[in-house]
């Protein structure tokens, strides 16, 4: 029997479907063929999605035509389907996620004159109403742009809003990364996204900031029901079912805020052990949406009448009572200057290498960061940051170092990552910048650190310092971020409690 797969005619449906094709034929006996269909969504290119009176403007035909047994299974974009879908159709399989990230494309040249304080005004190009929103208040500070913020309709297929940006009817446009990667993934359609590209740069959003519609990056092939039995042996092999857990987790927290193309919330969630990360930015029912936490469980904090931070220098952190904040005095940090070229593709681990850097050489082809506050000190330092690993450090920098959508853009494709003369690191050789120095504490400090309950540590170097100094901190309680120190805390299978960030630290300690 030979299927009719169902898609949409754009290039990038038509580009994803032929792929999923592919891998179907490759890894199963059964035979496929393409069925195009014209959606309403792709011949009104011009209304912006959210004032079309219809749902499902680019399934509607498809559905027809699957419940009237004219295709057999149709492949979508799982964040274009609705909540409501026909009862006759059901999901037969969810594709591996791919760069859920939203990213910014952007002239090099619009980039110099950002800098240079002569775009008074930004013009950018999107439909979404969540990526309005989310534009609306996260952008300028993450740029630290002086000037005003200015967002209009950007309908078509992916070449032609490139097209419009690169025509100047827009400073900047915002586009879903797992289309252009999917894009990237084909020989023909990389040909032409590579002239399409030519004299832009890009940043790829951080994900905190601004999450991307509910299931983004994955594919959804959807089937009658009645074909349920025998097809879904066949869409096992492409079934992926720990994204089809995180992206169905998405459209429950979406449904809970009443779902809809017209809604401007954006969400994300990603398995972490046994638990999930929820990311959740924009408004609903005039509430602003600003939720950024691992739900998982935890005991609630113990009594401490000090807590200690990693931080050597004391930032803003909260009042709590009979609780005082205790800072890192142990160690600092000694600048090793370097004097080499840093052209190729360069990794900010923190602010602590910054000192290193000969700003006047400094010329990368991209720029990285490990977290949000070090991509944020880059963008002040006008220098422009093509992504940051967020809150997952050098976890999340991996997946942009492997995509084929970056690679188009790198003169070379090896990366440098700066950081401290000890660290090492899978995205390519460390520059050592800094090295850290051990001081000497007063007898004062160090009853301190002896008396304190609750520590969150800033690496696992700094907790093995303190522990030569205070052996007994071994068995209290400690914290740190999800990245590399908590993973070298598990190693050594020593007990400690993650969180995303200081914020949800902070949080955690004000429990009542």
């Amino acid at each position: 029997m030979v299927y009719k797969i169902g898609s949409r005619k754009s290039l990038l449906a038509k580009t994803q479907s032929e792929q999923i094709k592919t891998i179907l034929e490759t890894q199963t006996t059964s035979s496929f063929e393409m069925v195009f269909i014209t959606t309403q969504g792709d011949q009104d290119q011009h209304t912006p999605l959210w004032q079309m009176e219809i749902n499902n403007i680019f399934t509607r035909e498809l559905d027809h035509a699957l419940v009237d047994k004219q295709t057999d299974l149709n492949i979508h974009s799982f964040k274009d389907l609705g909540l409501q879908r026909p009862p006759a159709l059901t999901i037969g399989a969810l594709t591996k996620r791919s760069l859920p990230h939203d990213i910014l494309l952007i002239k090099n040249q619009t980039i110099k004159d950002l800098f240079n304080n002569k775009l008074p005004s930004l013009k950018i190009g999107t439909s979404s109403p969540r990526r309005t929103s989310n534009i609306n208040r996260h952008l300028k500070n993450l740029l630290s742009y002086q000037g005003k913020l200015s967002v209009s309709s950007l309908r078509g297929n992916v070449n032609s809003r490139i097209e419009k940006l690169q025509n100047g009817e827009f400073d900047c446009i915002i586009l879903a990364m797992a289309g252009l990667e999917r894009l990237a993934m084909d020989t023909s359609a990389r040909k032409q996204l590579t002239l399409l590209l030519r004299d832009l740069n890009f940043l790829i959003l951080p994900i905190s900031l601004f999450p991307g519609a509910a299931g983004q990056g994955t594919l959804a092939v959807e089937i009658r029901q009645s074909s349920e039995k025998h097809l879904s042996p066949i869409l096992a092999s492409i079934h992926d079912p720990a994204s089809a857990l995180e992206v169905t987790k998405e459209r429950e927290a979406f449904a809970h805020y009443g779902g809809g193309c017209h809604l401007p919330v954006g969400i994300f969630v990603k398995k972490f052990e046994k638990s999930f990360i929820h990311c959740h930015q924009g408004f609903h029912q005039d509430q602003e949406i600003n939720i950024l936490k691992l739900d998982m469980e935890r005991n609630r904090p113990i009594n401490s009448p000090y807590i200690f931070i990693g931080q050597t220098r004391e930032g803003q952190t909260p009042a709590l009572k009979n609780r005082e904040f205790i800072f890192n005095r142990l160690l600092s940090y000694q600048t090793i200057p370097y004097n080499g070229s840093l052209n190729n593709n360069i990794v900010i681990t923190s602010n602590n290498v910054l000192s290193a850097i000969n700003f006047e050489k400094f010329d990368p082809t991209t720029l990285w960061t490990s977290g949000l506050h070090s991509m944020q000190t880059m963008f002040k330092r006008k220098c422009w940051v093509n992504g940051t690993g967020d809150f997952l450090g050098e976890e999340g920098l991996l997946d942009f170092k492997n995509s084929l959508f970056v690679n188009i853009f790198l003169k070379d494709l090896a990366w440098s990552y700066l950081t401290n003369d000890e660290s090492k690191s899978t995205l390519g050789p460390s520059i050592p910048t800094y090295t850290r120095i051990t001081n000497t504490v007063s007898t004062q400090y160090l009853e301190q650190i002896e008396k304190t309950q609750i520590f969150y540590w800033m690496s696992f170097y700094q907790y093995e310092a303190y522990l030569k100094i205070a052996p007994g901190i071994a068995s209290k309680c400690h914290c740190c971020g999800m990245g590399k120190t908590y993973k070298h805390f598990k190693e050594r299978n020593i007990p400690a409690i993650p969180f995303i960030n200081l914020n949800e630290f902070y949080q955690w300690l004000d429990e009542k």
